[in-house]
């Protein structure tokens, strides 16, 4: 800020020095444009450094990176407007990178592998076959979050809440159909979760994703624990009651000091 105000001076300074110039005398002689344009060359360089430096106060001093890897458990069920459903548990491992300001304030991203998935359960689910039951699980996402928190520091640890966005892209996932066909004949079939060029009986899911996510982590030493929420809010299959993702988990980081 300091630096900031110096600019916006030295700006002033130097167009009020001109302007003087200017109305001392119209009719500028040889010397009196030397000193003219000795004058522009003194005020320009000052505010240059005075730019630089400001410049290099925020790359330099304000901030600090730091990186960090880990994993943990991941509980996930569907939100749906119709039929029931049932969660699943898996995984997720994740890279993380922090920008901390000097004010305390910490922007995140990285990257995640998350195993998500649910139950759908149900009468004629999607009015096919007779549908009784849909197992959606593994499905298996890349994950990269965009979040930002406020840094706490209590003795030898330090708490640091956030909250922000995230996106998804599923890589994979099989799963099963079960129900009765038009003969009631119990059947129970494989399939792929997300849309492909393949050919199927079945209305595939979605495989983007995006929502909020919050978080708590506690941090001591080079060791982090995370605790978070993930709220998807797209719908991923509208035949098969508009399911979104739901997810809790609990990790542990190693950071990068």
């Amino acid at each position: 800020m300091i630096l900031f105000v110096c600019i916006i001076i030295q700006i002033i300074n130097f167009i009020s020095n001109n302007i003087y110039i200017h109305l001392y005398d119209f009719n500028i002689n040889k010397y009196k444009m030397r000193s003219f344009y000795h004058s522009i060359n003194k005020n320009m360089k000052k505010l240059f450094l005075s730019s630089l430096c400001f410049m290099v106060s925020l790359t330099t001093v304000a901030q600090t990176w730091n990186f960090g890897f880990g994993g943990g458990y991941l509980h996930n069920h569907f939100s749906m407007k119709r039929y029931k459903s049932t969660g699943n548990s898996g995984f997720k491992v994740e890279a993380v990178a922090d920008y901390k300001l000097s004010s305390g304030f910490v922007f995140s991203s990285g990257l995640g592998f998350s195993q998500k998935g649910g139950t759908i359960e149900g009468y004629k689910i999607g009015g096919a076959n007779d549908v009784r039951k849909v197992e959606a699980f593994p499905m298996n996402y890349l994950t990269v979050p965009l979040v930002a928190g406020y840094n706490v520091q209590l003795g030898k640890f330090s708490i640091l809440p956030q909250i922000g966005v995230y996106a998804g892209i599923g890589v994979g996932g099989k799963g099963h159909v079960e129900g009765n066909d038009g003969w009631g004949k119990h059947y129970r079939e494989r399939m792929n979760l997300f849309n492909t060029p393949q050919v199927t009986p079945y209305c595939q899911f979605n495989r983007y994703d995006y929502g909020a996510t919050v978080a708590v982590n506690i941090d001591y030493s080079m060791f982090r624990l995370k605790a978070y929420y993930e709220h998807s809010l797209h719908e991923m299959n509208s035949l098969w009651g508009d399911p979104r993702h739901r997810s809790v988990g609990v990790s542990v980081l190693f950071m990068l000091k």
